[in-house]
């Protein structure tokens, strides 16, 4: 192998962290802006990266839900972790993968940066109309993680 820059010595010990068990799944869209952006992302290399809007054959499909069952049928023997980001979301792969190694990739784990809402909002249905901060959900924009064994149930 040709060490350019370190490249070769960097994937190298990517892979012993554990790069290879990441699935990078980019919340694109086929709008042509949104789409461009997230090829862009996804041409930078490893880990496996998947597109949204790619995964579904609905315009302006942009719900994770409907992925998840291929995710887990497509990935899960090979991959602990599903990481969900924006195409403008920028992803310091060995820091995520420090962060990720300091969790059991066996047990359920939902990782990011929890968001709520101050007033009952139609998004969520008003399901937590009584209480709106009870219900929390991911800041998209600064990713978030779904371990195999979560993302199975």
């Amino acid at each position: 192998m040709t060490d350019i820059n370190g490249c070769t010595r960097l994937a190298v010990f990517l892979l012993s962290l554990g790069l290879e068990q990441v699935v990078l799944v980019i919340q694109s869209q086929k709008i042509s802006y949104h789409s461009r952006r997230a090829i862009q992302m996804k041409e930078e290399g490893d880990p496996v990266v998947l597109l949204l809007h790619e995964l579904s054959q609905n315009e302006g499909d942009w719900s994770v839900l409907p992925a998840l069952p291929h995710l887990s049928v497509s990935f899960s023997q090979s991959a602990a972790w599903f990481v969900f980001v924006e195409e403008e979301t920028s992803v310091m792969l060995t820091s995520l993968l420090h962060v990720l190694n300091k969790y059991d990739a066996q047990k359920e784990w939902f990782l990011g940066r929890r968001l709520h809402d101050n007033q009952a909002s139609i998004i969520h249905h008003y399901a937590f109309s009584e209480d709106p901060g009870s219900f929390g959900y991911p800041d998209p924009t600064a990713g978030w993680v779904l371990s195999t064994p979560l993302l199975h149930r």
